[in-house]
């Protein structure tokens, strides 16, 4: 005995009927959730039927048994998920370290101007500071334009003081 091959399409508020079928039974089948939780909203007869009204999105993971007449049983794992099709779609997010990679090329460049006039350190941290500074505010106005509340900031993965220095030929 096997189970026909199913494949869960289900949607948030949306009716479910559907129906599980095995092949090489005898006499009569009976269907049983045997393992994990069907979705709250669905319910499974006896007879295989699944149905109801998915509640709520989320994965789908959980195991049905079938049991023919002479107990015989095939085991059949559903794995998914229910989709809200009224669910916002997910924020995009804002880069701004990308852009402070382009002024640490800026200031090293302008920092071995000014090293070569012997500026002092405060000074050259200072100006680090005030760059650093101009892309964070550039970057919040850019933020507050694109009418996202909760942008992301993703990371690039590179060394921003390496880079300097790399600059800087050190």
């Amino acid at each position: 005995m096997q189970f026909v091959n199913y494949t869960p399409n289900w949607s948030v508020g949306a009716s479910v009927s559907d129906i599980l079928s095995v092949s090489g039974a005898t006499g009569s089948v009976a269907y049983s959730v045997s393992g994990g939780t069907i979705p709250d909203g669905l319910t499974l007869s006896p007879s295989g039927l699944i149905a109801g009204v998915p509640a709520t999105a989320g994965q789908i993971d959980f195991t049905v048994t079938a049991r023919d007449s002479i107990g015989d049983t095939s085991v059949l794992r559903i794995q998914g998920s229910v989709v809200d099709p009224n669910a916002p779609a997910p924020a995009q997010p804002v880069t701004i370290f990308n852009h402070i990679a382009d002024i640490v090329d800026t200031v090293a460049a302008d920092i071995s101007a000014v090293e070569a006039k012997i500026v002092p350190a405060e000074q050259i941290a200072s100006m680090v500071a005030s760059a650093v500074a101009n892309v964070a505010s550039s970057a919040v106005a850019n933020v507050a334009s694109s009418g996202n509340p909760l942008p992301a900031l993703l990371w690039t993965g590179e060394n921003l003081v390496e880079r300097y220095l790399a600059k800087r030929g050190n």
